[in-house]
């Protein structure tokens, strides 16, 4: 065999060693420094191979043997199987290296990692007994942390799983190490720690409730919403069946307080319907909680009082709203026109019906003021109409310069005055009236006797003849 087929196998040896050193990978040198230990053997065996690659071998097999000595010691420690499906191919692995160190001369060496070897398949073998709660271990930490919507079932079984996981991690002595045993427990009673802390604060929400101070409808409305979420919260739980005696009340009360219908009245006349209503209703509750075998959590009375002061004085609000800005309505009406009048009386005529007794005062008044400015106005407008009515007269000593036409239409007019006169204002045109009447009769008077002068002696002694009868 040619120098060069037997560099080639000693070149790769060489290359191989610097690798397995530089890379520090000791079983990399005890399968180069087994080919070394056989290729020397076969030198030794046999006469086909010179005695100066034999001397090759030897020196290379030295350098192997030093570097292996160098390393082993922490090398064996670090092996291990992590899973049933290794064992196998691990068991093959140390075997070879088991079986180099011996050759190699390593021989406590080589028993190191026999034990080694068993005790790691073995610690396989356990742990995969105990793979469930390692497994449960591992998932219970990473578990989404609680919050305020995690049930109260939920949080208590997550304590109770912990528990018996503490209790189980601490049976696996012959599989973990005492440190991997103690950092699995703490990571466990940090999440109970996480799971108590919601549960504490569930529990706190519910004893909340039994203390809340129901002194209005919201405060009801914001109870029955925190009590249907507790409902979800407690589901499964002993609470919920309290919780539910929570919900049946507010859900009465509710209805009740809807049943009210005493909202277009005045506040006073409200407060007697409401107490009339209240009477009725807390004797069908106390009935009706006695058969459902339920113990009030509030003083219904008390908590119906509260309802009913709420509903009157936001009766009473309402009032003060409508009234407030119609207080200023006594300097408008002073100075109304009759168009402002007829507004505003439109106006206070629609007032509400829930006005307080106080406030209907108020706009009585503001009524009566209005009809006073009303009858102001009329009476204003009236004396306008007489006064121009009134200006087509003449004085009495300008009548007897009127013609007979228009003293004539003068004494109509005098009949259709353009309202009912006061006897002081038909007194006052008393004299105009008798004055036109007496001109009237004059010019009439003197129509007659020119008349009379037209007719013959003989009519005229008919006419003396006849008022001679008319007048005796």
């Amino acid at each position: 065999m040619g120098p060069a087929v037997r560099s080639r196998p000693r070149i790769e040896w060489e290359q191989g060693i610097e690798r397995a050193e530089r890379q520090n990978k000791v079983g990399e040198l005890l399968q180069i420094s087994t080919l070394l230990f056989r290729q020397r053997r076969q030198v030794e065996d046999g006469t086909c191979w010179p005695k100066p690659f034999g001397t090759e071998c030897e020196k290379l097999l030295a350098i192997g043997r030093e570097m292996v000595s160098e390393r082993v010691g922490d090398w064996i420690p670090r092996q291990g199987c992590q899973s049933p499906a290794e064992v196998g191919a691990f068991r093959q692995r140390m075997e070879k290296a088991i079986s180099s160190l011996k050759d190699l001369g390593f021989e406590t060496e080589a028993k190191a990692l026999e034990q080694q070897a068993q005790r790691s398949i073995m610690q396989v073998e356990q742990r995969q007994k105990y793979i469930l709660i390692l497994n449960e271990s591992d998932d219970y930490p990473r578990q989404t942390e609680p919050n305020s919507s995690t049930p109260v079932r939920e949080l208590r079984d997550g304590i109770a799983k912990g528990d018996a996981l503490i209790e189980g991690i601490k049976k696996t002595q012959s599989v973990l190490g005492e440190a991997e045993i103690n950092a699995r427990i703490k990571a466990i009673e940090h999440r109970q720690q996480q799971l108590r802390k919601v549960l504490e604060d569930q529990n706190k929400q519910l004893s909340a409730v039994y203390s809340l101070s129901l002194q209005s409808e919201e405060a009801v409305r914001e109870a029955m919403v925190q009590v249907n979420r507790l409902r979800n919260i407690f589901v499964e739980t002993p609470d919920l069946s309290d919780i539910n005696d929570l919900a049946v009340q507010l859900q009465r009360v509710i209805a009740d307080s809807a049943a009210w219908t005493a909202d277009d009245v005045s506040p006073e006349r409200q407060q007697e319907l409401l107490q009339q209503q209240i009477s009725d209703q807390l004797a069908t509750l106390t009935d009706d909680f006695e058969q459902q075998e339920i113990e009030p959590a509030w003083e219904m009375a008390a908590l119906y009082q509260a309802l009913a002061k709420e509903r009157v004085a936001a009766t009473q609000r309402r009032s003060e709203d409508w009234v407030k800005p119609r207080q200023q309505l006594n300097t408008v009406i002073a100075k109304a026109t009759a168009a402002d009048c007829d507004r505003i009386e439109k106006e206070l005529a629609a007032a509400p019906g829930y006005l307080a007794d106080a406030h209907r005062e108020q706009v009585e008044a503001l009524r009566e003021a209005l009809a006073l400015r009303r009858q102001a106005l009329d009476n204003e407008a009236r004396l306008g109409r007489l006064a121009k009515w009134r200006s087509q007269f003449p004085a009495t000593e300008n009548i007897d310069d009127l013609g007979k036409p228009e003293t004539e239409f003068l004494l109509k007019a005098l009949e259709s005055p353009p309202d009912r006169l006061t006897a002081a204002e038909s007194a006052e045109l008393a004299p105009i009236t008798n004055a036109l009447a007496a001109h009237y009769d004059q010019m009439s008077m003197d129509d007659i006797v020119a008349r009379i002068r037209r007719l013959s002696q003989e009519r005229r002694r008919e006419l003396m003849a006849l008022l001679t009868a008319e007048m005796a």
